[in-house]
Parts: structure tokens; C-alpha cells; sequence
């Protein structure tokens, strides 16, 4: 089997997969690129109080729980009320990246800011190295619900080409979903508790 039969049986499985997938809704999220820079964001609406969110966004027990579906593995180097850093690792088919994050709560602004301290790949370098990377969990309290506006910058050493960009989509899109999923199961799982508190 020569290696265009290879390449678009290849193809055909990630059309495929992306097809399946991907289920659009009215909250789905914007990946724009600009060279090797790229970033994202993501909205959805949500009853939780801005006080839980932040907790739920911030604190490393639930970032681990809503993760448990993605393709990730997280490693809490250390945390406290308002402050941690974490290790983001990715597996991409024989290659895997390793991204530390350093995390805050800011209570003024109702946000939760995370900006990259170092990154590592092992494997295959086929996976690009990624350069800078920052952005937050927005906050944003009107009547009875909030808004979460989710945004990302992300700058690697270069361009994605399409098989690796098809990973980041899908990753970054189960990611985000989880997190809104996670922020609903909690609030009906303590609704009881937080009304007789």
C-alpha cells in the first residue's frame, strides 16, 4: 500500500470523525488564525453564582473532574485559595505535550486568568512546540444567570498543518463542552445546599 492510499484512508477516517463529532450549537466555539497564532473563544450561559464559578473554574478538584472525558492528563503542582499551577499534558498518536500553567482569581474583575510558564514535547516533533499561550474565564452577572465568555491566545513555532489542527479542534471543543457540562451537573447536584445556606 503506497503512501497516497495511506494518506487518504487517513483522511477519510478524520472527515469521518470530525463529522461525527462535531455537533454545532448555538454556543459553538470560534478558532481564528492568524500564522501561527490562533485563538479561541467560547460563551455560555449558566445560573451558577459568580462566587461558585470562579471556584469551579479555579480550583484544581474540579478542573481535574470535568476533564475526566478529554483527551488530557492533569498534574496540580501547587494551589491556593486564589492561585494554582498546572500541568496540561496532550497525547497526539506518538507524540505528547506538556504545558504549566500558572492560574489566578481576580474577584474585582469576576475572571480567572491563565498564562503559560514553560512548555515540554516528547515523542514524535511532529507536534509543534508551543511559544506563548494565555487568556481567561470572563464572568458576566445579569438577572437571575451569568455569562461565561471564554478566551484563548495561543502562539506555536509554527503552523498547524490540517491532521494536527483537526486534534486541537476536537480536543479544544470536547474541552470546553465538558467544562459548561461539569458547571451544570454541579449546580443541580448542590442545588439543595446552596438554597438552604
Amino acid at each position: 500500500m503506497n503512501n497516497r492510499i495511506i494518506s487518504f484512508l487517513l483522511f477519510q477516517t478524520i472527515v469521518v470523525t470530525v463529522l461525527a463529532d462535531h455537533k454545532p450549537t448555538e454556543r459553538d466555539l470560534h478558532l481564528d488564525w492568524q500564522g501561527p497564532t490562533y485563538s479561541v473563544t467560547y460563551s455560555f450561559t449558566t445560573d451558577c453564582s459568580p462566587e461558585n464559578l470562579l471556584q469551579l473554574f479555579l480550583q484544581p478538584e474540579h478542573v481535574v473532574a470535568c476533564m475526566k472525558r478529554a483527551n488530557l492528563h492533569i498534574n496540580v503542582v501547587d494551589s491556593a485559595p486564589f492561585h494554582n499551577r498546572i500541568i496540561y499534558s496532550y497525547s497526539y498518536l506518538i507524540s505528547k505535550l506538556h504545558l504549566h500553567f500558572n492560574r489566578k482569581a481576580d474577584t474585582t474583575t469576576q475572571k480567572v486568568h491563565f498564562t503559560m510558564e514553560a512548555c515540554s514535547t516528547s515523542g514524535s516533533s511532529l507536534v509543534p512546540s508551543v511559544r506563548m499561550s494565555r487568556g481567561y474565564y470572563a464572568i458576566i452577572p445579569g438577572g437571575d444567570s451569568c455569562r461565561v465568555d471564554y478566551w484563548q491566545e495561543t502562539t506555536l513555532d509554527r503552523r498547524l498543518n490540517d491532521f494536527y489542527l483537526f486534534f486541537i479542534k476536537r480536543d479544544t471543543r470536547r474541552v470546553l463542552r465538558n467544562q459548561e457540562r461539569y458547571v451544570s451537573r454541579w449546580k443541580e447536584k448542590n442545588m439543595h445546599t446552596l438554597q438552604s445556606d
